[in-house]
């Protein structure tokens, strides 16, 4: 098997996951549920099935930590990886990605997409949406004043 997948624990089933995680992360992990849902917008009693997404985004937020200190200690990259030969059987040595790079960066930007969608993160285009409704306000209130004192 895998053994890298306990270690960094990105590839691995999210209720095993938490399972295997000790008193400390367990408790980690529901202080994270418990912060997202006070900025959930669903209200005192939120449908199961939110409440599973919330729960499994804080488990793979707890993922990408684990990965992160992982990454960290292996490198982002790879060195000298040998990824072929030459005719007269050189080895031809890249710099490659490491491929947990990769997952962690699709399960991260999953993370802020599910975060959007539940409302619980605001996205930038409705953030400059509303600093324009803003600075427009602003604008017009400023031009009514002007008018009003003419």
């Amino acid at each position: 098997g895998n053994t890298y997948a306990q270690t960094h624990g990105l590839y691995t089933n999210r209720q095993s996951y938490y399972e295997n995680c000790s008193d400390r992360e367990q408790m980690w992990i529901d202080g994270v549920v418990e912060s997202l849902l006070d900025d959930a917008p669903f209200g005192d009693n939120p449908p199961f099935a939110k409440l599973q997404m919330v729960r499994n985004i804080a488990i793979d937020m707890h993922k990408l930590q684990r990965a992160n200190d992982y990454i960290d200690e292996k490198g982002v990259v790879h060195k000298d990886k040998t990824v072929g030969y030459t005719d007269d059987g050189q080895p031809i040595k890249m710099d490659e990605e490491n491929v947990l790079n990769v997952a962690y960066d699709r399960l991260n930007r999953t993370l802020t997409r599910q975060l959007k969608e539940l409302g619980i993160l605001d996205d930038p285009d409705s953030q400059k949406a509303e600093a324009q409704a803003n600075i427009a306000n602003e604008l017009a209130a400023l031009r009514q004043e002007r008018n009003d004192g003419t």
